[in-house]
C-alpha cells in the first residue's frame, strides 16, 4: 500500500512538473513572438513599413488561429478516428491511422486545380489578395468543424465525416500555406527581410 501511495505521489509530481514546463514554455514562446514584432516595428523606417508590420501581425494572428485548428487533425481527430469512427467500408476493416493520409491525398488531387485557379485570378486581375486568401482559409477551416458537428458525441460514426473534415481543412491549407511566407516577405521592412521565414514559423509554433 505504501508503494502504491509513493507511486501515486510520483505520478502527481510528474504531472505538475509537465504542466509547469508547458506553462513556462508557452509564456516564453509568446514573449518571443511579441518581442519579434516589436523589434520589426522599431526597424520600420517610415509609415508605409510600419503599416506593413501591423499587417504582418494580423496575418500572424490569423496563422496562429488557423494552425491551432488545423493541427487538431493529428490529435483530437486521430483519437476520434480510433475510438468513435466506424473503420470499415463494404465490410472490410482498415486501420484508423489511414485517416492521416487523407489530407495528403486531397493535396495531390487538388493542387493542380488550385494552381490553375490562382493563375486565372492573376490573369483576370481580380482583387483577391493574400489577406483575403487568409480569410477564405479560416472560413473553410471553420466549415471543416461544422461538418463534424453531427458526429460529435457519437459512437461508430461514418468515416465520411472525417473525410469531409479533411477535405475542407485541405482546401483551407491550400489557400493559406502557399501565400503565407510570400505575403510576410512583401510586408517586412527590407532591413529585417532575413527574419521573415523565422517569423512565419514562429507563428506556426505559437
Amino acid at each position: 500500500e505504501r508503494g502504491t501511495i509513493e507511486l501515486s505521489d510520483k505520478v502527481i509530481a510528474m504531472s505538475i512538473d509537465q504542466e509547469r514546463i508547458s506553462n513556462v514554455f508557452g509564456v516564453l514562446l509568446l514573449s518571443i513572438f511579441c518581442s519579434t514584432f516589436y523589434f520589426l516595428y522599431r526597424k520600420a523606417e517610415n509609415d508605409k513599413q510600419r503599416k506593413g508590420v501591423l499587417a504582418m501581425i494580423a496575418l500572424a494572428i490569423g496563422c496562429v488561429a488557423f494552425f491551432a485548428l488545423f493541427e487538431q487533425a493529428a490529435g483530437v481527430m486521430n483519437s476520434f478516428a480510433d475510438e468513435r469512427t466506424n473503420t470499415s467500408i463494404a465490410g472490410r476493416e482498415f486501420p484508423a491511422e489511414w485517416f492521416q493520409s487523407v489530407n495528403s491525398v486531397f493535396i495531390m488531387l487538388l493542387s493542380a486545380a488550385f494552381a490553375a485557379f490562382f493563375t486565372w485570378v492573376v490573369a483576370k486581375n481580380l482583387a483577391f489578395n493574400d489577406i483575403k486568401k487568409f480569410g477564405v482559409a479560416l472560413i473553410f477551416m471553420g466549415l471543416a468543424f461544422v461538418v463534424m458537428l453531427p458526429a460529435a458525441g457519437g459512437k461508430d460514426v461514418s468515416p465520411w465525416f472525417l473525410v469531409g473534415f479533411y477535405f475542407f481543412s485541405t482546401v483551407a491549407e491550400l489557400f493559406l500555406s502557399p501565400v503565407g511566407l510570400s505575403s510576410m516577405s512583401k510586408l517586412a521592412p527590407p532591413s529585417a527581410a532575413g527574419l521573415v521565414m523565422g517569423v512565419w514559423f514562429l507563428s506556426t509554433s505559437n
